[in-house]
């Protein structure tokens, strides 16, 4: 099953790792699939670096992959290989993970050749299987985990930082930890225990709390735009802001809401992206973009049905760079899609003012800029309005999107 987000190369490729590791190509072709099997748990998590490799765990360890699916090695084999977090390219391109099974790993890093960079042994006995993504900022790696190899008369559980050399630069104890993620402005956000959301300060560690109870937090991470303003769905079905100030206030009722989860907000913080987290309500799923300011849904998909089962979006949506396309993983009994959502609306030959439609008020916007160098009728591009832009208006006059 597809619980995760789509990891995206260079190239605009797409990965994603549930029983294959199947990479696509941005127009959706399929460059490759292998059957590698998974790890601890259904919600494998892949990622691709720079170069185009691609990195996934199975029981068997930690591959590489050439960007044609050539396996290039295999680490960190010997004893059953569980991976909790990761693994996950981070900015220095190394990958990092958490493996928590009976073997000598604990929090670890390697290099792009597979050789082991720095280890912190003690990650073991999680309580929870779903995987965890490892984050980083410009500076350090930040692993969240149920178990962690601290020395204390307490629940050890929580966050700790690492430099990218592996040494230890603060930790921050919580209850039962989910998914981080950290904002431009230096802070990670993630969902803790039950009914808190937990923000830390990624330079000294320092931990704020906003409750949502009597509601409950639910188990998908949360989202955080470019302003530092983050977003987690409660209770199954309302969504939640947390200021940077740590305020809350309710973004969306769910009135007429069915299960959302794993929001992600796109690049320039314009389109907040959500799909259904589960098909108990014997209903198809749906594919949903919300206004981040507002609320107001902008946009839906309806998944529909395949093979007799209900589709729903149970991936975690990732944008691509330019934030003109997201990606969600969808499942369906024993079978997993991915969809592309393009978020650019088309644009309409000879529409001169945009309304949707080429008519008389077009037509007379190209004609009353005709000859001069300005936008406004010049719906060619070139630069200047002339006899090509009246040609495309009158050749779509009365067209509509």
């Amino acid at each position: 099953g597809l619980t995760q987000r789509p990891a995206i190369g260079p190239s605009g490729e797409i990965a994603v790792h549930g029983t294959e590791l199947v990479v696509i190509e941005a127009d959706g072709t399929v460059r490759f699939r292998q059957n590698i099997g998974v790890a601890s748990a259904t919600s494998n998590i892949c990622d691709i670096d720079d170069s185009g490799r691609i990195y996934a765990t199975t029981f068997a360890g930690l591959h590489a992959f050439g960007p044609n699916g050539d396996l290039l090695w295999t680490a960190g084999g010997g004893s059953p290989f569980t991976t909790h977090a990761g693994p996950n390219v981070g900015p220095d391109g190394n990958i990092y993970l958490i493996e928590e099974g009976p073997g000598d790993l604990g929090m670890a890093s390697f290099d792009p050749s597979g050789s082991l960079r720095w280890n912190v042994a003690g990650y073991n006995n999680e309580i929870f299987q779903n995987r965890m993504e490892i984050a980083f900022d410009d500076d350090s790696v930040f692993a969240a985990s149920d178990f962690i190899p601290v020395d204390c008369d307490c629940l050890t559980s929580g966050v700790i930082s690492y430099s990218f050399d592996g040494e230890e630069e603060w930790v921050a104890l919580t209850a039962l930890p989910h998914q981080p993620v950290v904002s431009a402005q230096g802070a990670l956000h993630l969902r803790i225990a039950t009914f808190d959301f937990a923000t830390i300060d990624a330079s000294s560690g320092a931990v704020s709390y906003a409750s949502f109870s009597p509601q409950s937090v639910t188990s998908s991470s949360p989202a955080v735009g470019p302003d530092g303003t983050a977003y987690a769905w409660v209770s199954g079905n309302d969504l939640l802001k947390v200021d940077s100030s740590g305020s809350t206030q309710e973004l969306i009722s769910g009135d007429g809401f069915v299960a959302m989860g794993n929001p992600a907000i796109s690049p320039d913080g314009s389109v907040l992206v959500c799909g259904t987290a589960d098909e108990i309500f014997g209903v198809p799923g749906e594919i949903s973009g919300f206004d981040p300011a507002s609320g107001e849904r902008l946009w839906s998909i309806d998944l529909g049905t395949e093979g007799g089962w209900n589709l729903v979006a149970t991936g975690r949506p990732r944008f691509s760079a330019d934030g003109n396309t997201v990606y969600v993983g969808v499942n369906a009994g024993n079978s997993s899609y991915v969809y592309a959502v393009d978020l650019v609306e088309p644009v309409l030959p000879g529409d001169a003012d945009g309304n949707g439609n080429v008519d008389l008020a077009d037509l007379n916007i190209v004609l009353g800029s005709f000859g001069q160098d300005v936008p406004e009728g010049d719906v060619d591009g070139s630069g200047a309005v002339d006899l090509a832009d009246l040609n495309i208006v009158l050749s779509n006059f009365g067209a509509d999107a």
